[in-house]
C-alpha cells in the first residue's frame, strides 16, 4: 500500500489512539493531552465531572506511566517508586535490597579484577602467565582451576 492510499485511510497522523490514552490519569478529562473533544458541551462537562469523581492511583515518581509500589513505602530509596518489573510484590524488600548490595559489590570486584589483568598484574605460577582477560576463563578450565 503507497502511503498516499495510507494517508487516505488512517489520516495524516495514523490511526486513531484514544483507547491508549484513556487510562492515563492526566488525560482523563483535562487539557494536558491531545484528545477528540465531546460533541456537545453537556458530555464535556460530564466526563470532567466524571474523572473528578474518581480518585487517580498514586503514580510512581521515577516512571510516571507506572503505579506507585506500595511494598517501598518507608524504604530509604523507595520514595521515587522506582521498581518497573514489580519485583518487590513477589519478593521482600529487604531480600531485594541485600540481593542489589551484593551482586553490586561483585560487579565492582570484577572490574577491578579485569583492569588488574590487562594493566599486566598476574597471580604467581606458570598457568597464569600470559593469559589475556578474554582468554583467562578457558585457560583455567583448561588447567583445572
Amino acid at each position: 500500500m503507497s502511503p498516499f492510499a495510507l494517508m487516505r485511510e488512517t489520516g495524516l497522523w495514523g490511526p486513531n489512539i484514544d483507547f491508549i490514552i484513556k487510562d492515563i490519569p492526566m488525560c482523563a478529562g483535562g487539557s494536558m493531552c491531545a484528545v477528540k473533544p465531546a460533541a456537545s458541551r453537556v458530555a464535556r462537562s460530564a466526563t470532567v465531572l466524571h474523572a473528578e469523581a474518581i480518585e487517580a492511583p498514586r503514580m510512581s515518581l521515577a516512571l510516571p506511566y507506572l503505579k506507585y509500589p506500595e511494598q517501598l513505602d518507608g524504604w530509604v530509596g523507595g520514595e521515587k517508586g522506582f521498581d518497573p518489573m514489580n519485583i518487590t510484590m513477589a519478593l521482600p524488600v529487604y531480600w531485594c535490597r541485600e540481593a542489589e548490595l551484593k551482586h553490586g559489590r561483585i560487579c565492582m570486584l570484577a572490574t577491578v579484577g579485569w583492569i588488574a589483568t590487562d594493566s599486566g598484574l598476574r597471580f604467581a605460577g606458570d598457568m597464569f602467565q600470559n593469559v589475556s582477560t578474554v582468554e583467562a576463563h578457558n585457560k583455567m578450565l583448561d588447567a583445572g582451576v
